[in-house]
């Protein structure tokens, strides 16, 4: 399954308690793309449904996500 790949990838160099580095890159992808989408996408489907129906709120915003990627392979 196509997640994007990173949403907001970082990376860093590790540094110790005196301020020195070790040389040594840490990559920190963060959250991928996919979720992204679909956290910005239930955000607006969950003001408009309850408790209840959250499931199906859940599983439409991934929906719209796996859209919203399709489309940006186009």
């Amino acid at each position: 399954m196509n997640d994007g790949g990173p949403a907001f990838p970082e990376n860093a160099t590790r540094t110790d308690s005196n301020g020195s580095t070790d040389g040594i890159a840490q990559d920190k992808p963060g959250m991928t793309l996919r979720d992204y989408f679909a956290g910005q996408a239930i955000s607006g489907i969950v003001s408009f449904e309850n408790q209840q129906q959250c499931y199906t709120a859940v599983r439409a915003a991934y929906n719209i996500a796996d859209l919203m990627l399709f489309e940006r392979e186009l």
